[in-house]
């Protein structure tokens, strides 16, 4: 994940596969990971946890309502995602219009309103990748459903 946002020192959110040794390992294992965030002038490991939290958030995120993609103005601020097979979808976030926030996922062209807390943690802090509070910020924003398999 690659962030740009002029209020949050994280740059970008990189998974590395860990190595392991296949003798120690049976078939159900899947892959480990770590973690890391890049910060002016250093890389940053975090906790697995934590960020499978907020990826969760990103994965239950919903939006309030849906707008006109040309109400949105140009902004600076985005996040963008990239999955395993370097496909890179970019959330362009726009500054709040009362009540709400602008989202605009830029492969589809759709606009959608979302709050302002859940607009905020779209950019994670190297705090809420470390150590998080029970329940998270992530699961008080966009909670999980009854019968929902995505982690809290």
């Amino acid at each position: 994940m690659v962030f740009k946002n002029p209020n949050n020192p994280i740059q970008s959110l990189e998974r590395f596969e860990i190595k392991t040794d296949n003798d120690k390992r049976t078939p159900t294992d899947g892959p480990i990971y770590e973690w890391y965030v890049t910060l002016p002038n250093k890389r940053q490991k975090v906790v697995n946890g934590s960020v499978y939290a907020y990826l969760s958030f990103l994965a239950r995120l919903k939006y309030e309502t849906l707008h006109d993609p040309t109400q949105m103005p140009t902004s600076n601020t985005y996040l963008v995602l990239i999955d395993d097979q370097d496909t890179a979808d970019t959330l362009e976030v726009g500054t709040q219009q009362l009540p709400n926030v602008y989202l605009k996922h830029k492969t589809t062209g759709h606009l959608y309103a979302i709050t302002p807390a859940k607009a905020h943690l779209l950019f994670p802090t190297p705090t809420l990748l470390d150590t998080l509070p029970n329940p998270s910020p992530y699961q008080k924003a966009e909670p999980t459903g009854p019968f929902s398999l995505a982690s809290p």
